[in-house]
């Protein structure tokens, strides 16, 4: 008893530090004075006064500090409480700083039949559900997913927020956070504005930058470095599935400028600095009036790249991949499928598309599945290809990593931008177009002796893939080499020529 007191004790004081006083008719637990709301209590398995237990509810889509440019934010997730007596679930949707309008929409609630069209944003919730019944403590009753869809009338950074409650008057809730770069509408027009402006994304490869976390893959490679082919790895194996950063709410009282707070919003750190110089560089300078945007390999993941109401079914029309060396069977296929769509996407870095991994959205993590010599069962690990989709790439990309050590004796013979061996790609495919070849020298004991590494395009359905082939992202303080970039770039916008 004295353990359950403690609980409750807990309970109540840390739902008071987090949401102030709860007042039943207008939630004032929205409200919270601090700079920072980290996160959301949740009150599940948790017993009030009455031994009953609160609902649980989860947004499950849109994950946290997403990226959607439209108007209709459809939003998904899933609710359980052990009473079975559900009231209902409800969203609002607000932009910053909060006015205190609660405006909530019904969901939808449905059973746990994937019916909602999604990719498989319930995997994760519903292994844990089956678990629990496994165990005897829960129902299929006591599981419904929802959804709603929600409306936007300008671009800005919004916070989502789902409450769910019972029949008795408990109550939990869950948030999640949205950036909207620009409206996307029935009408297919982009804030108002007439001709439609080009809408350009930049991917902050969140996925290889958890890769090379200390507690990542980098890791276990290392301390497993002398491992013969065919023999299983049993240890050191939770460094395959490193923790993600969990951005925080921003303070709710307070305007939010998504161009001020890009960085943090977009989780950029400074290994990925580049990312802003090339963003302020295309906005400010190269093509004024464009939409342009950062966004994260989660959104590639989600299918944010896409919107039904536009000719092409992109939400984009150009996407510029740095080193994007980890990524999710899901997400090639979703870039793959946006360049046979009609859009171009541009690597600037070689090393791209190497390895598989998966994502989990709850405990957000992802997880090495193929690639970079090793593969993963989730029980063992052993010695696996290096360039997980080698075929695939060099069809539609065009090109596959030249797999060499930074210290490789490896020179360009035609160099116009001084530019230093790092990790580049070479051209694999006969109708890659040759834009410059860089004329490579590569030490006669590589496999690679004769190969070209060269900057090119290639196309792909109805779209375009272009390749910088060099490690790029290390050449963007060359003013001669950004001006090269530029007329890449103006080559497929030539709309702004004339802006410029």
């Amino acid at each position: 008893m004295l353990y359950f007191n403690i609980a409750v004790i807990s309970f109540v004081l840390v739902s008071i530090s987090i949401f102030g006083n709860i007042d039943d008719n207008h939630y004032n637990n929205l409200l919270d004075n601090s700079d920072v709301v980290t996160t959301f209590f949740s009150s599940q398995y948790i017993p009030n006064a009455n031994g009953e237990v609160a609902p649980n509810v989860t947004i499950i889509d849109p994950f946290m500090g997403s990226t959607i440019p439209s108007n209709e934010i459809i939003i998904n997730g899933s609710v359980i409480d052990n009473d079975n007596n559900i009231k209902n679930v409800e969203v609002l949707i607000h932009g910053y700083p909060f006015e205190q309008k609660y405006d909530y929409v019904p969901a939808i609630l449905q059973g746990v039949n994937r019916s909602i069209e999604s990719e498989d944003l319930y995997e994760n919730e519903t292994k844990t559900m089956s678990d629990r019944k496994s165990n005897g403590n829960i129902t299929e009753s006591e599981h419904l997913n929802w959804s709603a869809s929600l409306q936007v009338d300008r671009p800005g950074v919004y916070r989502v927020l789902a409450h769910a409650e019972d029949s008795v008057g408990n109550d939990d809730w869950d948030g999640s956070l949205v950036h909207v770069p620009f409206i996307i509408n029935q009408d297919n027009q982009y804030n108002g504005i007439n001709p439609t402006p080009v809408r350009i994304a930049l991917v902050n490869p969140i996925f290889t930058e958890t890769a090379y976390s200390s507690d990542g893959f980098y890791t276990f490679y290392a301390l497993h470095k002398p491992t013969k082919p065919g023999e299983k790895v049993y240890s050191n194996l939770s460094l395959f599935t490193p923790n993600m950063y969990n951005p925080p709410f921003p303070s709710l009282n307070k305007s939010y400028n998504y161009e001020q707070n890009m960085q943090d919003f977009s989780q950029i750190n400074k290994d990925n600095a580049p990312i802003i110089t090339l963003y302020n560089h295309i906005k400010q300078d190269l093509m004024p009036g464009a939409n342009v945007t950062v966004i994260k390999d989660q959104d590639i993941q989600h299918g944010y790249i896409f919107n039904k109401y536009t000719k092409n079914n992109n939400a984009y029309d150009l996407l510029i991949f740095f080193h994007e060396e980890y990524i999710t069977e899901k997400m090639y296929q979703n870039v793959k499928n946006f360049v046979r769509n009609g859009g171009t996407a541009l690597f600037m870095d070689g090393n791209n598309m190497y390895a598989e991994v998966n994502y989990d959205r709850f405990n957000n993590t992802i997880t090495l599945v193929e690639g970079h010599g090793w593969k993963f069962n989730g029980e063992f690990a052993q010695r696996g290809p290096f360039e997980r989709w080698f075929n695939e790439n060099k069809e539609w990309i065009g090109s596959n990593y030249l797999r060499a050590s930074l210290g490789a004796n490896i020179t360009f013979g035609h160099n116009p931008f001084n530019y230093s061996h790092f990790e580049e790609n070479f051209v694999n495919n006969q109708d890659a177009n040759i834009i410059v070849d860089y004329k490579v020298n590569i030490p006669e004991t590589s496999p690679y002796l004769g190969a070209a590494v060269a900057t090119y395009d290639i196309i792909f359905g109805k779209g375009k893939v272009m390749h910088m082939g060099l490690y790029s992202q290390n050449l963007l303080d060359n003013q001669k080499f950004v001006a090269f970039v530029d007329s890449l770039l103006l080559s497929v916008f030539p709309l702004y020529n004339d802006k410029k």
